[in-house]
C-alpha cells in the first residue's frame, strides 16, 4: 500500500502499517485457539501470552529490515522468561505461529527480534510498541489492540492501532468478531484514517469523532478491569457531565478508537494507585488516533501528556479523552469530585 500523505513519513507509515497488519493476522489466529498453557503471569501479576511475544517479534523484525535506519524501540515485552528452559515449548509455539509470515524464523531470531525493543531510550526519535494491549481481553476473546507509535522530541508524530475485533460500522464490541477487523492510523496534522484488515478491501477512509448537542446523549467508554481505573468514581463523574447512556466496557486502546469513530464520546482512566505511572506504549498510538479524529486527550488535570520522560508518563495523572465540546466540563467535574 502506497501513501501520499507526507513526504517525510510516507515510507515509515507504510512499513509500520504492514508490520501491524501482519501482527493482527497472527494474534487473531492465536486468539481463536489459545490454551491456558500458553499464558504466563509476569512479575507485576499481569498476563502475557505467546501472542504478545509473537506480535512483538514480527513487528520489530519488519521495522528493522524495512526501514533504512534502525530506530530505538521502547516495547513492553522482554525475553527473560522465554530464555528459561521450562519455557522451551512456548518458544517453539511462537516460532510455529509466526512462520507463515516469517519464513525461516528460528528460536534465535525470535529472541533477537523481541530483545531489540529496549525499555530505555535517550533518543529524540523512537518507536513505542505494545504488541498486545489488553491481554486480559485477548484471553477472554474480547477486545485487544496492537499499538505502534513514533515519537519525536516528546511529541507523538504517528500512531497505528490494529483492532482485530472492531468492525466499522461498529458491532460486537463485547466479543471476538468473525470479521476482518480494522487498522486505524494517524499522522500529526493529517487527520485520522482507517483501513480494513481484509486484504481485498484496502480502501482508506478518513474518520472524525462525532458531535453531540445534548450531554444526555454522551456515551462513555470504560475499562473492563477494575484495577485499571476507578470505575465507580468515573461513573459518578460521567453522570455529572450529563450522560444518561449505558457505558461501553472494553479493554485496551480500542477505547481511543471508539471515540475516534463515534461509538463513544468519553474515555476516562482514573488511577487506582496514586503512585502508578502510565506506560507510554499504553497511550501513544491511541492518543494521536483520537486527537486527529477531533477529540481532546489530556491527563485528568487537563495537562498535555508528556512523552519525553522515558517509558512512563511520570509527569501525568490518569487519562481524560473526550469530544471537544465536553472536555472542559469533564475536567471541571474531575476537579470537583477528586
Amino acid at each position: 500500500m502506497k501513501f501520499n500523505i507526507s513526504e517525510k513519513y510516507n515510507e515509515p507509515l507504510e512499513v509500520a502499517i504492514e508490520a501491524v497488519r501482519q501482527a493482527c493476522i497472527i494474534t487473531k489466529n492465536i486468539q481463536k485457539k489459545l490454551k491456558k498453557s500458553e499464558i504466563e503471569t509476569k512479575a507485576d501479576s499481569s498476563p502475557v501470552t505467546i501472542a504478545d511475544y509473537a506480535a512483538q517479534a514480527i513487528i520489530l523484525n519488519h521495522l528493522n529490515h524495512k526501514l533504512e535506519k534502525n530506530y530505538t524501540v521502547i516495547a513492553e515485552e522482554d525475553i527473560s522468561s522465554l530464555e528459561l528452559r521450562h519455557n522451551k515449548n512456548l518458544l517453539s509455539r511462537i516460532v510455529e505461529e509466526t512462520k507463515s509470515i516469517w519464513p525461516g524464523v528460528t528460536n534465535k531470531k525470535i529472541l533477537e527480534s523481541i530483545n531489540s525493543g529496549s525499555l530505555i531510550s535517550n533518543e529524540n526519535r523512537f518507536w513505542t510498541l505494545d504488541p498486545v494491549d489488553g491481554t486480559k481481553g485477548f484471553i477472554r476473546k474480547q477486545q485487544y489492540s496492537i499499538s505502534l507509535a513514533l515519537i519525536e522530541n516528546g511529541s507523538v508524530e504517528m500512531g497505528i492501532l490494529g483492532c482485530p475485533n472492531i468492525e466499522v460500522p461498529t458491532k460486537n464490541l463485547d466479543r471476538m468478531t468473525e470479521g476482518y477487523g480494522t487498522i486505524f492510523f494517524s499522522l500529526k496534522g493529517h487527520g485520522c484514517h482507517q483501513i480494513s484488515l481484509n486484504s481485498s478491501n484496502l480502501k482508506i477512509q478518513k474518520i472524525v469523532a462525532r458531535s453531540v448537542s445534548e450531554a444526555s446523549e454522551l456515551v462513555a467508554c470504560e475499562s473492563v478491569e477494575s484495577m485499571h481505573s476507578r470505575i465507580n468514581m468515573g461513573g459518578k463523574i460521567i453522570q455529572a457531565v450529563g450522560s444518561r447512556q449505558k457505558p461501553i466496557r472494553a479493554d485496551s486502546q480500542c477505547k481511543y478508537a471508539m471515540v475516534a469513530i463515534g461509538a463513544a464520546d468519553i474515555y476516562l482512566r482514573l488511577p487506582t494507585n496514586p503512585n502508578y505511572e502510565e506506560k507510554i506504549w499504553d497511550h501513544a498510538a491511541g492518543k494521536i488516533i483520537a486527537e486527529e479524529a477531533g477529540a481532546i486527550v489530556s491527563d485528568i488535570r487537563g495537562n498535555r501528556l508528556r512523552f519525553d520522560q522515558g517509558a512512563t508518563l511520570k509527569q501525568n495523572e490518569g487519562i481524560a479523552c473526550s469530544i471537544k465540546e465536553y472536555h472542559r466540563t469533564l475536567i471541571d467535574n474531575i476537579d470537583h469530585y477528586m
